[in-house]
């Protein structure tokens, strides 16, 4: 390929060369950013492959006799290399004596460099994966397209210096409650062992079995954050969306489906008044079970952000064992895990409180209380969560709307709670504002023989000693 399709000229590539082989410092910069590959000539493809070994081996670089003798040994194992042998010691020359009195234009031009090719790169791999025409492979185009545009893009990151600004820092802690921002649940107990609820970055994953309310819980947690004004995001895997933006509409109005039908006007003025003061926005969407991977979810989000032109808040995908793998994996564990590791990206990426949920096993449907260990899918799932909730409901409390919710993990505070509310599945209302854990603990040492799943929590010295 030409030296015009790049808009780098040779003499600029061995410059670039020059930087990268006399300075450690720009070396260690930019390494990350430039590939043998890169380069439009097989001579630099070479020299650049030898530096980069050497350095790897050896951590400094080579000196040119070094770097000589390396090109001579591939001139003759390689016939192709032999007839430009000459032209390599030249180019070796070249570099070794390059007048760097440019260094600065130079080293912006490694960045733009390696940023261009990259993307070319990725380009040309992207048609490939295209002209295969094979529909799985396509989400595979976004992320190579992805990962060429972060080429260089933490150059400047080296992390954060503790001893900088530590006055400021510390005094701020008199203002801020956080060093997030937190979003409520509007279940009272809950937050309060939240600190104020789920913060930026963070996943947040209820565990239950089956038709114990992880949908509910989730549009509870959607729905108190849309009252404050907060931008959400609802992703459907298993109900309709009619179905999901009715239930919302129960928990907004706090009534059930026959008052609403009775109260038509009540209930317009009602939610016309909460959109007229919360200022925030629910988008709810729908995608088949296992049809949708966590970069489909990626993409419909950078969509939405530029339609709207808004900031995400909070996103809730319901949820994530039932999303399709981006690797393809041998065994269903190794394939959830990897859901939920790339969802826990994806909090990250967007800066978004995310919830989910967690499917627990057969046995959770009869334990008094839930753990932890009852995830049915992949254990893995408590590592990737920063905080995990497992909801404990006995047949007689389900009949008397009863809830309990066992904190199972906290990765930011303390775990090892045990809260009581009420459900109502009428108008999907769930409270959580009694913490029961010390009655708790008193019931399970009064029967020692009811496996209720406590004792297996390893919290109850804990919990007793911070009381």
């Amino acid at each position: 390929m030409a030296d015009a399709a790049f808009n780098f000229t040779t003499a600029v590539q061995r410059k670039i060369l020059a930087v990268l082989w006399h300075d450690v410092q720009s070396f260690n910069t930019y390494r990350d950013c430039i590939k043998p590959k890169y380069f439009t000539k097989r001579i630099e493809m070479d020299i650049c492959r030898i530096l980069f070994d050497y350095y790897k081996k050896y951590n400094k670089p080579p000196t040119q006799d070094v770097l000589t003798e390396e090109i001579l040994k591939l001139c003759e194992s390689n016939s192709r290399a032999k007839k430009l042998e000459s032209q390599y010691l030249e180019a070796i020359d070249e570099i070794a004596n390059a007048e760097l009195y440019d260094y600065e234009y130079i080293r912006d031009k490694i960045l733009a460099f390696g940023k261009k090719q990259a993307m070319v790169d990725a380009i040309m791999e992207a048609a490939e994966v295209i002209e295969k025409g094979n529909i799985d492979d396509f989400s595979k185009v976004t992320k190579l397209i992805e990962s060429a545009q972060m080429v260089g893009e933490d150059l400047n990151d080296l992390g954060l210096d503790y001893w900088d600004n530590y006055e400021e820092r510390l005094a701020s802690y008199q203002d801020e409650e956080d060093v997030i921002e937190r979003f409520p649940t509007g279940m009272e107990a809950f937050d309060g062992v939240l600190k104020g609820g789920l913060g930026r970055t963070e996943m947040g994953v209820v565990l239950a079995p089956p038709g114990r309310g992880k949908t509910t819980f989730m549009i509870n947690c959607g729905a108190n954050a849309l009252r404050l004004g907060k931008n959400v995001v609802h992703i459907s895997l298993e109900n309709n969306d009619a179905q999901i933006i009715r239930n919302y509409d129960l928990r907004m109005l706090g009534k059930n489906l026959e008052y609403i039908k009775n109260n038509l006007d009540k209930c317009y003025k009602s939610l016309g008044f909460a959109k007229r003061y919360s200022n925030g926005n629910l988008f709810i969407k729908k995608y088949p079970t296992k049809k949708v991977t966590v970069d489909n979810i990626r993409m419909y989000l950078n969509r939405l952000v530029a339609v709207k032109g808004i900031q995400l808040d909070m996103v809730i995908i319901d949820y994530g064992a039932i999303l399709k793998p981006m690797t393809n994996w041998n065994d269903k564990r190794n394939t959830i895990e990897s859901n939920y590791e790339d969802m826990r990206a994806l909090a990250d990426e967007f800066n978004v409180a995310l919830w989910t949920g967690a499917q627990g096993n057969r046995m959770s449907l009869s334990k008094k209380v839930v753990t932890m260990e009852d995830l049915a899918e992949a254990f893995a799932i408590a590592n990737t969560s920063d905080v995990m909730i497992a909801l404990c409901q006995t047949v007689r409390e389900k009949t008397d709307g009863v809830m309990r919710a066992f904190v199972t993990k906290n990765r930011d505070g303390i775990d090892g709670i045990l809260l009581k509310g009420k459900i109502d599945y009428e108008s999907k209302k769930l409270t959580l504002d009694e913490d029961v854990t010390r009655s708790m603990l008193s019931d399970s040492d009064d029967d020692e023989d009811e496996d209720d799943g406590w004792k297996d929590t390893g919290r109850k010295s804990k919990r007793v000693k911070e009381e």
